[in-house]
């Protein structure tokens, strides 16, 4: 049992790196939505996984494109996306990573996943992506899902919150979020609320 002196210990993770050459610990500096560390821990543990490799398509696709714990791509030929697939996989799986929950909208990279046992299995034609996005890989579809506002939020506090319930990173919904944001300016300009 290890006794933490300081308060800062107990934010603090630690792994072996180059087949256990070298121990590194790691501290958590500031976790905005609470104390979830997986896909902390995650991009820490990444960077110098990607690093044992030469620099190609595939290292800088692992050191780049994951957002927290998703990892997004895209390639205009699908041949050479399938390449990308086997090798990212068996980079990943090399540093002790299982990928699952794959998906693609070509048809024989999806086949392919499939029979590796990666493939997406949701119930759901619509599985959720980054950021709370839905998408429909067969029909190469996105939408937001549906919020519920309360339509009796009449104070600044509460149309705030309601504004904060569409969550939207890449502007899709900027069209009408915007409206939000402009009637709450003008409320909190006028002195209403």
């Amino acid at each position: 049992m290890i006794l933490l002196k300081l308060e800062a210990d107990k934010n603090r993770f630690c792994f072996f790196l180059n087949d256990w050459d070298r121990f590194c610990c790691f501290r958590y500096a500031i976790l905005i939505f609470g104390f979830t560390s997986s896909p902390f821990v995650l991009g820490c543990i990444l960077k110098p996984h990607a690093a044992k490799y030469t620099l190609d398509a595939c290292r800088r696709m692992i050191e780049d494109r994951f957002y927290v714990d998703n990892f997004v791509t895209s390639e205009a030929d699908p041949v050479k996306l399938a390449k990308l697939y086997s090798l990212a996989r068996e980079r990943l799986q090399e540093g002790g990573f299982v990928i699952q929950s794959c998906n693609s909208n070509d048809e024989a990279l999806r086949t392919r996943m499939k029979e590796d046992g990666s493939l997406s299995a949701h119930d759901e034609e619509w599985e959720k992506v980054l950021g709370g996005y839905r998408y429909n890989p067969l029909s190469e579809e996105m939408h937001v899902g549906r919020v519920k506002c309360d339509p009796d939020a009449s104070t600044k506090r509460g149309m705030l919150s309601e504004a904060a319930k569409i969550f939207d990173p890449l502007s899709f919904c900027l069209p009408v979020t915007v409206r939000s944001q402009i009637l709450i300016r003008s409320v909190w300009k006028n002195g209403l609320g």
